[in-house]
């Protein structure tokens, strides 16, 4: 354990700096508390090391490091650091789970508009923060200030998760190990690729258009309104809003079901 390193009236804008700093330089420590004490701050780091980082749209940024754990600093409005609490963290605190106990095992994760997934070791993922339109998958659309794990359509745990992809929207998707794809949450313009417009609070499984499911997914990314994913074959379908041509099938028609992108 190193030495705690004291800073003497540290303004929150120094005290942001130095965080990012922390964040960003590969190798370095990450604060694994905080203590004020008669104007002063004293950081206690840990030998632990970020191994991936994403920023949440809502002023926030989460972290996960090389002994499984989540870490979640800035705006915290809906809970979306996921310590238990609605209080903005000028530093890294650690994301717990329902119950009270810490998060661990992860091994990715993505900050999202206001709600952050992660994706665990036994291949589970877990999400935190607003919960409006079901994205974060319990079913249920009551907020939650600590990680709860996503559940499929038709009952049980989503499992053999490989990538998750938390959207700017208020929607959510997965991959998972038999190539399928998973979304869950709002579906305003299809975006959650099952060929409906209806809100889940569960997760559904993506479906091409023209019928049967999407196979083959290796890697997924939910956007605000649109989604994409890369298939084993070298392919890329999106599914959502189109109204910019952003799902490349050469039209801007809302597509509900996913669709192959094309090339000139």
């Amino acid at each position: 354990m190193r030495r705690p390193i004291r800073t003497r009236r540290v303004v929150a804008v120094l005290l942001s700096a130095l965080m990012a700093a922390l964040v960003v330089t590969p190798g370095l420590a990450v604060l694994s508390d905080t203590v004020f004490v008669g104007g002063e701050v004293t950081f206690a780091a840990s030998s632990a090391t970020i191994t991936a980082i994403s920023a949440g749209g809502f002023g926030y940024t989460c972290a996960a490091t090389t002994d499984g754990a989540a870490w979640c600093w800035g705006g915290n409005s809906t809970g979306e650091l996921g310590n238990g609490t609605t209080t903005d963290s000028l530093v890294g605190v650690r994301v717990t789970k329902a119950g009270g106990a810490n998060l661990t095992g992860v091994t990715a994760l993505s900050a999202g508009l206001d709600h952050t997934c992660a994706r665990t070791s036994d291949g589970a993922a877990w999400c935190w923060g607003t919960n409006r339109q079901g994205q974060l998958g319990d079913g249920t659309t009551t907020e939650r200030h600590r990680a709860v794990r996503v559940t499929k359509a038709g009952g049980g745990y989503l499992t053999g998760v490989t990538a998750v992809s938390a959207g700017l929207g208020a929607n959510a998707c997965a991959a998972t190990s038999d190539g399928a794809a998973w979304c869950w949450g709002g579906n305003s313009s299809g975006s959650l690729g099952d060929g409906t417009t209806t809100e889940r609070d569960r997760a559904v499984q993506v479906t091409e258009a023209g019928g049967g499911n999407l196979v083959g997914v290796t890697a997924i990314s939910a956007g605000t309104y649109d989604t994409c994913a890369r298939t084993s074959d070298g392919g890329a379908w999106c599914w959502g809003a189109n109204d910019s041509g952003q799902l490349g099938d050469g039209t801007t028609t809302e597509r509900h079901q996913a669709v192959l992108v094309t090339v000139i």
